[in-house]
C-alpha cells in the first residue's frame, strides 16, 4: 500500500525521535533553516525537493507521488 503525505509526516517525525535528533539538530543535517524544516514537517508546506532531502537524512521511503524520475 503506498504511503500518504500524512503518513510520511508521521514516520519522519517518529524518525527524528529514534534518531534523539533534535530540530534545530535536524534542520542543520538537511542544510535548511529551522523554522523550514519544521513547516514540511508539519504539513504548513510541500516542496518535492524537501521531502526527498528530508526522506532520505531520515533513511525513510518517501509518500507516494514524490519520486523525482531523471530524464
Amino acid at each position: 500500500m503506498a504511503k500518504s503525505f500524512e503518513e510520511w509526516r508521521k514516520e519522519a517525525k517518529k524518525a527524528l525521535v529514534d534518531l534523539d535528533m533534535t530540530n534545530n539538530e535536524f534542520a542543520e543535517k538537511v542544510g535548511y533553516s529551522r523554522e523550514y524544516a519544521s513547516s514540511i514537517l508539519c504539513g504548513r508546506h510541500y516542496s518535492l525537493q524537501a521531502v526527498q532531502k528530508i526522506s532520505q537524512a531520515l533513511g525513510i521511503e518517501p509518500p507516494e507521488g514524490s519520486t523525482i524520475i531523471a530524464p
